[in-house]
C-alpha cells in the first residue's frame, strides 16, 4: 500500500518542468482542506518551490475513507512558510537491475552494505560527490519523517530518479 500510495502522488505530481521534492518542515500552521485537521507549525510536508521560489507547494496525504487510500492534496503558500530541512524525496531506479546496491561509503571502493528495491521511494541528502545519503523511506503517513539512519549507506546519484513536478 505504501509503494501503492506513493506511485498514486508522483502520478499527481508528474506533469513537466523539473522541480525537486523536498522535505521540509511548516514554520506556520496551515490548512489545506476544510475537512483536514490543521497541520501544525513543526509538522513535516513535501513541497516544491513554485514560480521564482517565493511560494511553495505543499503536498499533504490525507486518508480517504471509503475505500482506505491515500489522496495527496495540495496547497500554495508563502516560502516562509516551510523551512527545507536539506532532504528530499526520490525513485529508486535502474536500468538494468530490480535490486540497487547501497554502499558504505560514497564511491564503488567501499563494501555493498545492502540492497534496494527499485521503484521503492526514499529520503536522501545530497553530497558534494556524485552519491547521494540515504536516511529512510518516504512516510506515508505525513508527520513525523524520522530523520534517524534506516537505510544506512550510499547510492549513486543515477539510481534515483528525481520527480517531475510542475512548476506553475
Amino acid at each position: 500500500m505504501k509503494r501503492l500510495s506513493l506511485l498514486i502522488l508522483f502520478a499527481v505530481l508528474a506533469v513537466s518542468a523539473n522541480a525537486q521534492l523536498k522535505v521540509g518542515i511548516l514554520t506556520h500552521k496551515i490548512k489545506i482542506l476544510e475537512e483536514e485537521p490543521v497541520l501544525p507549525n513543526g509538522y513535516t510536508v513535501f513541497y516544491t518551490e513554485v514560480g521564482n521560489g517565493s511560494k511553495v507547494r505543499i503536498y499533504y496525504g490525507s486518508n480517504d475513507e471509503a475505500n482506505g487510500d491515500r489522496i495527496w492534496e495540495d496547497g500554495v503558500y508563502p516560502a516562509s512558510y516551510v523551512k527545507f530541512t536539506g532532504y528530499y524525496c526520490g525513485e529508486i531506479t535502474d536500468p538494468t537491475d530490480d535490486l540497487v546496491n547501497i554502499r558504505k561509503g560514497p564511491g564503488t571502493q567501499y563494501a555493498v552494505v545492502d540492497k534496494i528495491w527499485v521503484d521503492e521511494f526514499v529520503v536522501f541528502k545530497k553530497t558534494k560527490t556524485n552519491w547521494y545519503q540515504l536516511y529512510n523511506y518516504c512516510p506515508m503517513e505525513g508527520n513525523p519523517i524520522d530523520f534517524g539512519a534506516k537505510l544506512t549507506g550510499y547510492v549513486h546519484k543515477s539510481r534515483i530518479k528525481m520527480p517531475t513536478i510542475s512548476k506553475e
